[in-house]
């Protein structure tokens, strides 16, 4: 524990000395150990990373850490923040799910029951459930009060479930897997609605604010399709994708490649709507903050870091 801490504030400060050599672009960068993960509190004032050592909850205004949560035996390749900003689950390699409390870091509880690494979580929009994607094929919804399995998802035979989304609205789930599909399912009944073929393990998944849409990013590049008939109405090629997200007004879909570039695409037609940023090393979470004045990129190799940047100087 004291030589994590070394390494903690060791890293803090050399972040701090590069930060101050960059004018407008990154904002502030920092990171510890390997990166897997990151997602932004709900004010925007915090962001969560995942990786090698751990879970780490940052203040954006400072880029200092202000707890570890400690638990996971394995490294932690998911996280997320509830919608009211008062908790963080993290998924790990060691098959489990954790929920944490922001305050003070103490674990809240721990969902049990998947067999091999959980690969992707997320919150219900009400934050009463969460969702947990597993290299055992399933992906699970469980109740937040009591850590009961609400629904088992069944629909990915061959392989893992890399990513998974709820919709704005909470009725419908999103899942895709390294079967190279992806899965629609109804939240509420647990019904399986389509499938949507993507050619490769599909890594993200994103729904549009409004619900209407969504777009997914694998090794063959990125795709959006319409929910309500399944219509594709845009694909871009491109070498692997790690994380796709859109823009709180919809307009615009932020794509991070394992090639260290994001791009942004118009949603009405994907043509790009800026050149591409170099984020610095191979890009695995993507995201705006919810008043869209940040954009956070998780980098892996070879930075393993986190940054923030102001979204008006990437966005016309």
């Amino acid at each position: 524990m004291r030589k994590t801490a070394l390494l903690l504030l060791a890293f803090i400060v050399a972040a701090s000395a590069a930060a101050e050599q960059i004018t407008t672009t990154p904002l502030q960068f920092y990171g510890l150990g390997t990166l897997t993960c990151a997602a932004w509190s709900a004010d925007g004032t915090k962001i969560v990373t995942g990786g090698s050592a751990g879970a780490f909850l940052w203040d954006v205004a400072t880029s200092r850490v202000i707890r570890m949560f400690i638990g996971h035996e394995k490294e932690v390749t998911s996280v997320a923040f509830s919608p009211d900003g008062k908790s963080v689950l993290t998924g790990s390699r060691d098959a489990t799910a954790r929920l944490w409390n922001v305050g003070d870091g103490t674990p809240i509880g721990t969902f049990l029951g998947h067999a091999e690494s959980i690969n992707s979580v997320a919150f219900s929009p009400d934050g009463s459930k969460v969702l947990t994607g597993s290299s055992d094929r399933t992906a699970r919804l469980w109740n937040v009060a009591d850590g009961t399995l609400a629904r088992t998802f069944v629909g990915h035979a061959n392989d893992s479930v890399l990513s998974l989304v709820i919709s704005p609205d909470g009725t419908k789930i999103l899942t895709g897997s390294k079967d190279q599909v992806v899965n629609l399912w109804d939240a509420v009944t647990g019904t399986w609605i389509r499938t949507h073929n993507c050619q490769a393990p599909v890594a993200s998944l994103a729904f549009s604010p409004d619900g209407t849409k969504f777009v997914s990013g694998s090794a063959s590049g990125v795709t959006l399709w319409e929910v309500s008939g399944g219509a594709q109405l845009w694909a871009i090629p491109s070498g692997g994708v790690g994380s796709v997200g859109f823009s709180p007004n919809g307009q615009r879909v932020a794509i991070g490649t394992l090639s260290g570039a994001v791009m942004f695409r118009q949603t009405v037609d994907g043509t790009p709507s800026r050149r591409d940023l170099s984020a610095g090393g191979g890009v695995v979470w993507v995201g705006f903050s919810r008043g869209g004045e940040y954009l956070l990129t998780a980098c892996g190799a070879p930075e393993h870091v986190p940054k923030v940047w102001r979204a008006r100087y990437l966005l016309p």
